[in-house]
């Protein structure tokens, strides 16, 4: 932890790592309520990719409140491939204005101009363009 001007900032193993990401997978999962989805469930899902430069840089901006607690109105899982080969699961906020790192215990929070820019990716461009067409269709094709 780094303590500036007698205030506590936390830093996120995430965020020491962000330069290091190879890829971005956002899946129609809930990653909030279950994150322990099978290799099959993960593969049969609607997905979407996200630039790994581009999100790195949301991470970089993001804040980061260790210890935070959100009420989640719902999620997706995405998971961020490293260049390592290793793996973090991530909970999205369907609001767009924030995230969780899962099994870590805070939040990165997007403020201002990052918040806008990340809510027209992930809300509008991948989760009312993508992940809801879907579901329609997959509804409509089980009556």
């Amino acid at each position: 932890m780094i303590f500036i001007g007698g205030c506590q900032n936390n830093v996120s193993d995430l965020k020491l790592t962000a330069n290091h990401i190879k890829s971005v997978t956002i899946y129609d999962l809930d990653g909030i309520r279950k994150s322990d989805y099978s290799p099959q469930e993960i593969d049969n899902a609607t997905k979407a990719n996200v630039d790994p430069k581009l999100f790195a840089s949301f991470i970089m901006d993001a804040r980061y409140e260790k210890n935070s607690w959100e009420p989640w109105m719902g999620s997706s899982l995405a998971i961020i491939t490293m260049n390592d080969g290793s793996s973090k699961k991530l909970a999205l906020s369907y609001w767009g204005t924030f995230f969780e790192e899962i099994g870590s215990k805070g939040i990165f929070y997007f403020d201002g101009q990052e918040r806008t820019k990340w809510q027209q990716i992930y809300t509008q461009d991948i989760v009312r363009s993508k992940f809801i067409p879907k579901r329609v269709e997959s509804r409509k094709q089980q009556q």
